[in-house]
């Protein structure tokens, strides 16, 4: 049977390969760090989005109801507006956005974004990968970022999936809205119909 050698006699055998392998090991480490800090930098662009408090009521009398809001309710709200952007109606529609669709350096010349045309095979899956929504702590604001290797693109980026954010959050309102003026169209309606009888 052969003896387990000891664990001492090897590191004293040994220092010298040991301590020369750390330091090359940290040398080509560090260099390789500088090298693509200095020649591949990236850069996130980010925006905020501040959360306020529900609007007062129209139907309090005076406008004396005080509406407020706990952390938790805010912390949701912002877990909830988390799933909005990461979702596929969102995303499906930045992709389409001409941030995406043109470079931003020559716009007549057909060509997509750096970012696209880097990331064609599967672009949401990356795009998903490279949109940070974030919430900042203890406070009422989060935070949408983008990173990418050129600083105005990550700003144009941003901004197109803000922007599709903020449009899909009317559409949303929009139709939440037409449907309570439906409902409130029907209750009437019943009312009316009550009221004849």
């Amino acid at each position: 049977t052969a003896e387990t050698p000891d664990l001492m006699f090897v590191l004293r055998h040994y220092r010298w390969l040991i301590i020369v392998g750390t330091i090359i090991g940290t040398l080509i480490g560090g260099t390789t760090y500088y090298l693509l800090r200095k020649y591949r930098p990236k850069y996130t662009a980010t925006v905020d989005f501040h959360v306020l408090p529900p609007p007062v009521p129209i139907a309090s009398p005076d406008n004396k109801v005080e509406v407020t809001t706990t952390p938790e309710e805010i912390t949701r709200f912002i877990r909830r507006q988390m799933l909005v952007i990461d979702g596929d109606q969102v995303l499906d529609q930045v992709l389409l956005t001409d941030a995406f669709e043109t470079d931003y350096r020559d716009r007549n010349n057909g060509r997509k974004s750096e970012w696209l045309r880097n990331n064609a095979v599967l672009p949401k899956k990356r795009l998903r990968k490279d949109i940070s929504v974030a919430p900042v702590p203890n406070s009422d604001v989060f935070e949408v970022s983008f990173t990418t290797t050129d600083n105005v693109e990550a700003a144009n980026l941003v901004n197109a999936v803000c922007d599709v954010y903020q449009d899909t959050l009317r559409s949303l309102e929009k139709q939440q809205e037409g449907s309570h003026l439906q409902d409130l169209k029907k209750a009437l309606q019943n009312l009316e119909d009550t009221v004849r009888t």
